[in-house]
């Protein structure tokens, strides 16, 4: 290829280049290498001004300058006239302070973001309502704070549909505490379903203080703090089974407190049948 030498169109210097395709070069290489900003202030002129706080000469490429320095600036009656100080209480430890805002409202981050020096407060969460110390926000979490967004005016706290356990909701709609409890109910409105029969949502705490936390097969009593499948923890069971023509449905009036055991060795039998068969395994034995 080629080599060409032109003037540069800045610096006016003469410089060589090889001719490509295109249009060609203009300005050396240190013109080129320098920042667009840099080249624009070369091409302005400096002038001489007076610094308006120290009476300093200074040269400067701005005309809009008057001071030399960020010290003599701040240091100016106008740069303080431009803002004002205030003297506030801080909302927190009542301590006074001074800011150049009206509206901040505690003297230090330490107050504003949660425990102040020597000060605590005891407060309820408005989500969950449990109690937390001494800080500035209504919510003890951030899983409270972003149930309070999503959900205003609600609470977490919920007991479950089936076990009425309580537990925290995930979201609004949540009714059960886990998925086997889910999984129960919808097989029960499957089965009351496919049998033609009615059904309605029953809350098992309301069965079991009806019946007086008392087994209605073995007449024994129901411990209500066990769980996790134990044999003696409390279920509810249909008097009249799914199988029976007379079936009346998935209804409080047809559910009954019982143990597990004896649920599971209720089978389909009525409630009225299996009474009878312990009834004669007891006479028996005596």
């Amino acid at each position: 290829m080629a080599e060409r030498t032109l003037p540069c169109e800045r610096c006016g210097a003469a410089f060589t280049f090889t001719v490509a395709a295109g249009r060609p070069r203009r300005q050396c290489e240190p013109c080129r290498s320098r920042p667009g900003t840099q080249r624009a202030r070369d091409t302005r002129q400096a002038v001489i001004k007076f610094c308006a706080g120290c009476n300093t000469a200074f040269a400067v490429v701005d005309a809009r300058r008057t001071y030399c320095s960020t010290a003599c600036s701040s240091s100016s009656p106008t740069f303080k006239t431009k803002r004002t100080l205030y003297r506030l209480d801080c909302r927190n430890c009542g301590s006074e302070f001074t800011t150049r805002s009206k509206q901040q409202q505690t003297c230090s981050r330490t107050c504003g973001g949660g425990v102040a020096a020597g000060a605590t407060t005891v407060r309820d969460c408005s989500v969950c309502g449990k109690q937390f110390e001494s800080h500035p926000r209504q919510t003890c979490s951030r899983e409270c704070t972003r149930w309070a967004y999503l959900y205003p005016g609600t609470s977490p706290r919920e007991r479950c549909g089936r076990c009425y356990a309580p537990f925290a909701r995930v979201k609004l709609s949540q009714r059960y505490c886990s998925r086997a409890c889910r999984r129960t109910v919808v097989e029960a409105r499957r089965r009351a379903r496919k049998a033609g029969a009615p059904y309605e949502l029953v809350v098992p705490q309301e069965i079991f203080e009806r019946d007086r936390w008392t087994c209605r097969i073995c007449d024994d009593a129901i411990d209500p703090t066990l769980g996790d499948y134990h044999p003696m923890m409390a279920t509810l069971d249909h008097i009249v089974p799914i199988v029976d023509a007379a079936y009346p449905g998935h209804i409080a009036a047809n559910l009954a407190a019982v143990h597990l055991s004896c649920n599971s060795r209720k089978r389909h039998r009525s409630l009225a049948a299996i009474r009878a068969i312990l009834a004669q395994e007891r006479a028996a034995a005596a």
